[in-house]
C-alpha cells in the first residue's frame, strides 16, 4: 500500500513538465531577441519562484544554480550554464556531496531545447508551479498534524487553519481578471495623488535634466530618452552633468555605463565640474593644488560619494551585461536612472547589420526601463550627412539644424524612445570665423517628447570646467506657447531648497 505522501505518476509528470518549462525560459530568455516577452519574464520568475517551490531534485538544483548566476551578473546561455554546472559538480564531488544527475550536458540540453516554446505563456507556467508548491505544502502540513489531531490535541487543530492561511499567502499566484476593476481604480487614485503632490515630493517620482530651462522636460519612470549629437558636441559632458545633478540635487541612484572612457576619467570630469576647478588640473595634472583647492576637491568628492548613489561602470560593454548589472542594482533598491554612453558602442551578437543591432538594443533598453520602473538615458551619434538637416538662419540658411532623421544607424532609435534631445552647437566650427564669440553656445533641441512639449533651450559649454551652464533669464522656448502655470511649475521645481548643488 502506497504512502499518503506519494504522488501519482501523472501528477509528478505535470509538475516536472512545468518546472522544465520554467528552467527553459531562464536559459533561453536572452537568446530569442524577436520576442520581447522572452527577456521580460526572467525577473518575474526569479522574484516569485523560490528554489523550495521546485519539486524535482535535479531541477531544484539547476534553478538554484541559475539564480546564483543571475545574482553574480554572469551571462546566461546553454554553454555558460553547462560550464557552471560542471564546476559546481566538481566541487561537490571533492566534498563527497550528492550529485543530482548523471550527465549534466544531456540534462541541460534536454531542458534548453524544448521545441515551440511560447514565452507569452510564462505567467501561467509560474502560476502552475506555485499552485503545485502550495498544494504540496498544504498536504504535508495536514499529514504532519493529523496524528496529533486524531489523538485529541486541540492546539494542533487550532493552529492548522492559521498555518494553511500562511501557506496560501506565501505562495499566492497572480491576480485574476476580476481584480482589473480595482487595479484601474487604484491607478486613477494614484494619478490624482500625483497631480496634488508638491513639486519637492514629485521630483522623487520623476527624473529631471537639472537645468532650469530644461526642467519642464519631465522623464517619468519607465521611459527611455535619447541624447544625440555630433562627435565632439558635448554629449558625454551633458550626460555626466545629468548624472551629477540627479545624484546630488535630486538624490537619485544613478548607474552610468561608460563605454568611451574609464571610471577614473569620468569621475575626474565630474569632480572638475562639481568643484569648479580647471579640467586640465584634474584630468592631466597641469598645475598644482593649493590648500583651498584640495579642500574644495575633497568636499566635491564627498558630495558625489554621499549615500553611494552614483555607480560608475566601465566593464559592461554588451546589452546582456548591462541588463544583468541593472537587475542586481534594482534588487538592492539602487536604481533610478540608467545612462549609457553611448548606444553605438553597445555590443550584441544579434543581427548582422548595424540597423538590426541598434533595433535590437533599443528594444531591450526600452523593456529594461519598463521592467524596473527607471529612466534610461541613451547617448547616440548623429549622421555626418547634411542632407536631412534643416536650414539655419544663423548660418545663412545653410542646412545645419539636426532633425529626427539625422539619428545614425536606425529609425528604431526614434521609434522606441519616449523623447529625443539633440545637442547642437551651431558655431562650434567657427573658431576663426564670425561666430568665434559664440562658439560655446549650445542649443538643446527637444525633437520628440511623449510626455510634454517640444522646444529648445540655450546652454553655455564651459570647457574649462567640463560642464554646461544655464543662462540667466533664459527659459525653455516651446514650439507651442506654454501657459504661465506650466512655466511656474518648472520654475518651482528648479527653486526647490537644496544645500548640496553648486550649479544650475
Amino acid at each position: 500500500m502506497s504512502s499518503v505522501l506519494e504522488y501519482s505518476p501523472s501528477i509528478y509528470d505535470t509538475w516536472r513538465r512545468n518546472e522544465r518549462l520554467l528552467l527553459c525560459y531562464l536559459i533561453n530568455a536572452r537568446q530569442l531577441p524577436t520576442d520581447h516577452t522572452a527577456y521580460a519574464c526572467e525577473d518575474e520568475i526569479l522574484s516569485r519562484v523560490r528554489p523550495s517551490d521546485i519539486y524535482s531534485a535535479d531541477y531544484q538544483y539547476l534553478y538554484s544554480l541559475l539564480r546564483g548566476m543571475y545574482d553574480a551578473n554572469k551571462s546566461i546561455d546553454i554553454t555558460t550554464v553547462v560550464q557552471e554546472c560542471q564546476t559546481n559538480i566538481a566541487q561537490r564531488r571533492a566534498k563527497r556531496q550528492a550529485i543530482p544527475f548523471d550527465n549534466v550536458i544531456i540534462t541541460i540540453t534536454d531542458i534548453a531545447n524544448i521545441e515551440n516554446i511560447v514565452f507569452a505563456s510564462y505567467k501561467s507556467v509560474i502560476d502552475a508551479v506555485l499552485t503545485a508548491s502550495r498544494s504540496r505544502a498544504i498536504r504535508d502540513e495536514v499529514v504532519n498534524r493529523m496524528p496529533a489531531i486524531m489523538a485529541g490535541d486541540q492546539s494542533a487543530s487550532a493552529g492548522l487553519l492559521d498555518r494553511l492561511a500562511d501557506i496560501q499567502s506565501s505562495t499566492d499566484v497572480s491576480s485574476s481578471d476580476d481584480d482589473a476593476e480595482s487595479e484601474i481604480a487604484a491607478r486613477t487614485k494614484a494619478c490624482i495623488d500625483y497631480i496634488d503632490t508638491p513639486p519637492a515630493e514629485r521630483a522623487k517620482n520623476n527624473i529631471y535634466l537639472g537645468w532650469k530651462s530644461l526642467n519642464c522636460v519631465t522623464m517619468p519612470r519607465g521611459s527611455m530618452f535619447v541624447v544625440a549629437g555630433e562627435t565632439g558636441s558635448g554629449k558625454s559632458v551633458f550626460a555626466s552633468d545629468v548624472a551629477r545633478k540627479n545624484c546630488i540635487k535630486f538624490r537619485h541612484h544613478v548607474a552610468y555605463f561608460s563605454l568611451e572612457m574609464s571610471n577614473l576619467m569620468l569621475q575626474k570630469r565630474m569632480l572638475a565640474a562639481e568643484a569648479r576647478l580647471p579640467a586640465n588640473l584634474i584630468l592631466n595634472g597641469y598645475g598644482s593644488l593649493s590648500a583651498n583647492d584640495r579642500t574644495v576637491l575633497l568636499a566635491a568628492g564627498k558630495r558625489l560619494a554621499d549615500g553611494g548613489r552614483l555607480h560608475l561602470i566601465d566593464t559592461c560593454n554588451s546589452i546582456d551585461l548591462i541588463e544583468n548589472k541593472c537587475r542586481v542594482l534594482h534588487a538592492h533598491g539602487k536604481l533610478d536612472l540608467v545612462i549609457i554612453d553611448h548606444l553605438q558602442l553597445v555590443h550584441t551578437e544579434y543581427g548582422k547589420s548595424p540597423y538590426d543591432k541598434i533595433r535590437y538594443i533599443t528594444g531591450r533598453l526600452k523593456q529594461l526601463a519598463l521592467r524596473y520602473k527607471v529612466v534610461v538615458l541613451v547617448l547616440s551619434q548623429l549622421n555626418r550627412s547634411k542632407d536631412n538637416r534643416l536650414p539655419d538662419a544663423r548660418k545663412d540658411n545653410k542646412p545645419s539644424i539636426p532633425s529626427l532623421t539625422s539619428l545614425r544607424d536606425s529609425g528604431s532609435i526614434e521609434q522606441d524612445s519616449d523623447g529625443v534631445l539633440v545637442i547642437h552647437r551651431p558655431f562650434e566650427q567657427d573658431a576663426d570665423g564670425p561666430g568665434f564669440n559664440r562658439i560655446n553656445e549650445t542649443i538643446v533641441l527637444i525633437l520628440k517628447n511623449r510626455w510634454g512639449r517640444l522646444g529648445s533651450a540655450l546652454l553655455l559649454f564651459d570647457g574649462n570646467f567640463q560642464t554646461f551652464h544655464g543662462l540667466k533669464n533664459n527659459n525653455f522656448q516651446s514650439f507651442s506657447k506654454m501657459s504661465k502655470k506650466e512655466q511656474k511649475a518648472a520654475d518651482d521645481l528648479f527653486n526647490m531648497p537644496n544645500n548640496h548643488s553648486r550649479s544650475a
